[in-house]
């Protein structure tokens, strides 16, 4: 029953194509393709529904990279937590940890994408969105 609700979230994203499709690129890196936040959320709560997942924020670190503080990067450390139906109990695959970029001193808002990039990698652990960290989502974005 529960790989049945992961292969409909998958296929939910799937079927919305590039529309929900992201490239990101921090610093130097190579570029990186993944599911806008908001579209993996809305997929995991109309299979799984609110209340069968939940996240715990383990630790959260701000990494200043100026003197001035404007800019730097913000580090989370999360597990997921899930459930195939109300009367099963909670389970996770481990802590994962997301990262955001400070941008114009907003701390903030780099917390949480931290966060929110952190509960996606825990997310892809059960296989929901891991096209995304399969590196399978460019061809999709192109």
């Amino acid at each position: 029953m529960f790989q049945d609700k992961v292969n409909k979230v998958n296929e939910l994203l799937a079927a919305q194509g590039k529309a929900i499709v992201q490239r990101k690129q921090v610093g130097g890196q190579k570029a990186m393709y993944g599911y806008k936040p908001q579209y993996l959320f809305d997929a995991v709560n109309k299979v799984f529904s609110v209340q069968n997942w939940h996240y715990k924020l383990h630790e959260i670190e701000v990494i200043p990279h100026s003197d001035d503080g404007k800019s730097g990067q913000v580090i989370a450390k999360v597990e997921v937590f899930m459930r195939a139906k109300k009367d099963d109990e909670f389970f996770s695959h481990g802590v994962q940890y997301g990262q955001s970029t400070i941008v114009n001193s907003n701390v903030g808002d780099a917390s949480k994408g931290a966060i929110t990039d952190g509960i996606g990698k825990g997310f892809s652990l059960f296989s929901i969105g891991s096209k995304a960290y399969r590196g399978e989502l460019e061809a999709v974005y192109n």
